[in-house]
């Protein structure tokens, strides 16, 4: 037979070397000293899981484990994942979206609370008005909105009268004002304010309504700031809302403060022709 009729055998090469080390994760570092801190044996920490120890010893060496099986084991040592991963997906999507100016949660805590708003009345000429507004987070509608209480006897009317009022918030961050919008059954009201003041907890700014008139509603404006109050309940706050009198203490002060928003924070068009 010549050397050629054999026939061919090929040969594979096996290089062996050491097993490769599993990595170990943050959440398994993270079980491992707990289970330390508690002084739990392996066998106790799988009675506690409800597996086998050889399930608890794969875990803590980094073996791939079912969802389940994590959150088992998690749980045997106080370790709460499912709760974890829950709030920090709720605090990955605190951010409005982009026709409310897309702006976080976070960067507008600040905000969250109760202001006293004051501005100039649509029915009796040198009075002003102190209104309630309360900003909170609403994760339904996932942006801030805002409630304004002003419920009141009127004079003029003869009655109570209810102008409260609601709304989601929307921050422009290239022009830096803050808009309060209602839309009831066609119905708009725009509140346009500067951002808050951290120094002085205050915004200001113009609210665009109408007002009411006997058998007709007619375009409104006025100069308005709102003051964040620190301390007090809504309800018990919203007692302090209506009209301010000339005679009132609080009239000079907010009276002083509408001048400069109507001369230095708002832009009316004026005719400036001779």
């Amino acid at each position: 037979m010549q050397f050629s009729e054999f026939p061919k055998i090929s040969f594979k090469i096996m290089v062996l070397g050491k097993p490769k080390k599993l990595q170990r994760s943050k959440l398994t570092r993270r079980v491992e000293s707990e289970r330390d801190r508690l002084g739990y044996s392996l066998e106790q920490m799988a009675k506690r899981a409800g597996y086998n120890e050889r399930t608890i010893r794969n875990f803590l060496n980094g073996k791939s484990t079912r969802r389940r099986t994590k959150i088992d084991i998690c749980t045997a040592v106080g370790i709460d994942i499912q709760q974890e991963q829950t709030s920090k997906r709720a605090k990955q999507v605190q951010a409005a979206d982009d026709e409310h100016g897309a702006y976080n949660r976070d960067q507008f805590r600040e905000y969250v609370g109760c202001f006293f708003a004051y501005r100039r009345s649509f029915e009796t000429d040198g009075n002003i008005i102190r209104s309630l507004y309360e900003f909170f987070w609403s994760d339904k509608d996932g942006c801030l909105r805002f409630k304004e209480t002003l419920q009141y006897h009127s004079l003029r009317l003869n009655r109570i009268v209810k102008y409260d009022q609601e709304g989601d918030v929307f921050v422009s961050n290239s022009i830096g004002l803050v808009h309060l919008l209602t839309k009831v059954g066609g119905a708009l009201r725009l509140v346009t304010l500067t951002k808050l003041h951290h120094d002085e907890m205050t915004m200001s700014g113009i609210i665009l309504t109408q007002a009411e008139r006997p058998n007709h509603f007619e375009p409104a404006a006025s100069a308005i700031y709102l003051r964040k109050e620190k301390g007090g309940m809504p309800d018990d706050l919203a007692k302090q809302v209506g009209p301010i009198e000339c005679s009132d203490a609080v009239f000079q002060t907010a009276n002083s403060i509408l001048d400069q928003v109507e001369k230095t924070i708002a832009c009316f068009a004026l005719d400036s022709r001779p």
